[in-house]
């Protein structure tokens, strides 16, 4: 949702003549929306990585059921892998955080 309101307020905004013409100034709206895509694609992939690979997965004592709460059932539950510090708040932090950095080293080379 976020990148296609990025989208269509970058659509919105006002363009200089030429840009409208389609001449090479029009080419700027567009790197934009590619560089704000291709940035948040890729952080909704590192966040699948980090969250299938890293994230921290415990099972319940009690009903056995998987959880990314270390407390389930009212009691502790056990890790069955992935890192316990990193709990789904923190995968999509840094795959925030990712996607934010990639997004400004694409407008750095682009512009």
């Amino acid at each position: 949702a976020f990148i296609g309101a990025a989208a269509a307020l970058l659509l919105a905004a006002p363009q200089p003549a030429e840009a409208a013409a389609g001449t090479p100034g029009g080419l700027a709206a567009a790197a934009w929306i590619a560089a704000t895509a291709a940035a948040g694609l890729a952080g909704a992939f590192a966040d699948s990585l980090l969250g299938a690979t890293g994230q921290a997965m415990y099972r319940c004592r009690l009903c056995g059921s998987e959880t990314e709460r270390a407390a389930h059932c009212g009691s502790a539950a056990e890790r069955v892998r992935g890192f316990a510090a990193l709990n789904n708040d923190r995968v999509n932090l840094l795959s925030s955080l990712f996607a934010g950095v990639l997004a400004w080293a694409i407008g750095t080379l682009l512009f």
